[in-house]
């Protein structure tokens, strides 16, 4: 990466140094000098920092030839630019030493006249460094200006990228973790790069400077620039600069930290646009799913602000993250639960937007209204098309964020659209339903909870107990006291519909212990599990066992 300021060779060729010459180091003339600086002390090296050119009349080690020995060396190891020796007054000529140090390692000694002073050798290099800070800082304005007026004028990430690429003439790509996109700065270079792209996001994710490195891409080797897109100590994303052809400026990477600001601007006018946006929204949609009528029908008159259309009709589908805290400590430690929801928004709104889908956000939960097409569906037809639909958003989140677990439930269709607050009730109940079965990452609809729709009524809460109490806690109870396996076997007698040797085989255990098993069931119980009626009683207690809070037993 080159500085700002002018090299050697330019600082000779425009005489801003009068007559001096160069009288070694001739192969370090393209270094750039971005200071200058007085040597009156032997201690120097102390004091020096990277692109100086040091004035000095060797006046502090005129008589110590150790010490003129090792300034040479130890100047470039600092790496200074050049410097230049004012012989004359405290020595009659430059050292050999240093001449000969100089040349061999390509760091310019220029011989200053004599009748020159600090002030007249200092003043003109520093007015060139000076204008060209200042020509720096004007072309940056400009560019500044232009990526700014992309977003003024409505641009979004994609226009940004496009004009990066246009400004830097390499290919871009832009990664924001926001809603965790990728932005190519064409579709050929998508095509190109999009798979060990994203591979080197994921390696090259969390730092906060700007990186420069070469990498394996497409059987061939690529120089790529990274720089963070950070807010208050925040991480937004990263910008990836490939195949950046010749040495990279100074310039352009102000260009990348100018366009990484913009974004981080840009980004969090977003989320703070979209948090408006969904706080509005979550409020019309906890009146339209109200159990209060005049709350449903207030919303259903402001809907056509939020995209519902009262002449269509609608199902509820709620989302929810599996064990959130463990998710979000699995996924990386600067992410915050609120990206990790807009990341999964912006999922589902990839599939569902163009359908009219209104979705909002509760607490860890997604709700999701999805209206039914106006063709003409029974309702089997309709619970088809809202699984599938339902498949679909889970296959799109989970190729997006592989390792989040989901929850997804929906209520039945009902036609009236003041009675969507119904589809709303059955989704939660099959969403509790399904948390307590462990269904995660697939689709629970409502109807198909078969018996346990029956079960999840506040209501029947106390029978449910006192069924469970009285034909599955005595096995229950048993096997505590005495380590046996009576429900682990009375399960598998139901799944495997009474047959004896199915269930010898399902656990694994010799057919006779087996049949011991199934006695010691029925006298414990008091029952015959060959008559319907207990069997059946037997088998509900087990269902009721599957979902109901151990706590309150």
């Amino acid at each position: 990466m080159d500085q700002i300021g002018i090299t050697v060779k330019e600082v000779l060729e425009k005489k801003l140094l009068g007559s001096a010459e160069l009288i070694a180091g001739e192969t370090g003339l393209n270094k750039v000098i971005t200071r200058v600086n007085i040597m009156e002390v032997p201690d120097i090296i102390n004091w020096v920092k990277p692109g100086e050119l040091l004035f000095t009349t060797v006046y502090s080690i005129k008589d110590d030839f150790e010490a003129q020995k090792a300034l040479i060396p130890a100047l470039h190891q600092k790496g200074l630019a050049a410097i230049g020796i004012k012989p004359g007054r405290y020595i009659k000529d430059i050292p050999d030493v240093m001449i000969r140090a100089a040349d061999k390692l390509g760091f310019p000694l220029i011989k200053i006249p004599f009748e020159m002073t600090f002030p007249d050798l200092m003043l003109p290099i520093l007015r060139e460094i000076f204008d060209k800070q200042a020509s720096f800082l004007e072309r940056l304005d400009e560019v500044h200006e232009k990526l700014m007026n992309v977003v003024i004028n409505g641009g979004g990430l994609k226009e940004i990228t496009s004009t990066l690429s246009d400004l830097l003439k390499a290919h871009i790509l832009i990664k924001e973790e926001v809603f965790g996109n990728y932005y190519f700065s064409s579709e050929e270079i998508k095509n190109i790069y999009e798979d060990s792209a994203k591979t080197l996001v994921c390696k090259r994710k969390g730092a906060f400077e700007y990186e420069i490195f070469e990498m394996e891409m497409k059987d061939s080797k690529v120089n790529v620039i990274k720089v963070p897109i950070m807010a208050a100590g925040q991480n937004y994303g990263e910008i990836f600069v490939f195949e950046k052809k010749g040495k990279i400026t100074n310039f352009e990477i102000s260009i990348i930290e100018r366009t990484s600001t913009i974004l981080a601007f840009y980004l969090t006018k977003e989320i703070a646009a979209k948090e408006v946006e969904m706080k509005y929204k979550s409020g019309f949609i906890d009146d339209l799913l109200s159990n209060d009528v005049n709350r449903r029908g207030s919303a259903v008159e402001r809907g056509a602000i939020f995209g519902f259309d009262a002449s269509k009709q609608y199902i509820v589908i709620l989302l929810e993250i599996a064990n959130i805290e463990k998710e979000l400590r699995n996924i990386n430690e600067n992410s915050k639960q609120e990206r990790l929801k807009n990341r999964i928004m912006f999922a589902i709104n990839c599939l569902l937007e163009e359908k009219g889908a209104i979705i909002a956000t509760k607490m860890d939960m997604m709700i999701i209204l999805l209206p039914i097409p106006p063709n003409k569906m029974n309702d089997i037809e309709i619970k088809k098309y809202s699984k599938n639909l339902g498949k679909e958003i889970l296959k799109n989140i989970q190729d997006n964020l592989s390792e989040v677990n989901l929850t997804l439930a929906m209520g039945r269709f009902y036609k009236n659209i003041t009675d969507i607050y119904k589809s709303y009730q059955d989704a939660k109940k099959a969403l509790m339903i399904g948390n307590i079965l462990d269904k995660k990452n697939e689709v629970i609809h409502f109807d198909d909870l078969g018996i346990f729709r029956l079960f999840y009524q506040n209501s029947e809460r106390d029978e449910m107990i006192k069924f469970y109490n009285e034909y599955i806690e005595p096995i229950v109870k048993y096997d505590e006291n005495h380590g046996t396996e009576l429900l682990k076997t009375l399960e598998s007698y139901f799944k495997c519909n009474g047959n004896l040797k199915q269930i010898s085989k399902d656990l694994y255990t010799h057919y006779n212990t087996i049949i011991y098993r199934i006695q010691k069931i029925q006298e414990i119980l008091g029952v015959n599990l060959k008559d319907a009626k207990d069997r059946l009683n037997i088998e509900v207690a087990l269902q009721i066992y599957k979902i109901i809070d151990k706590k309150q037993i």
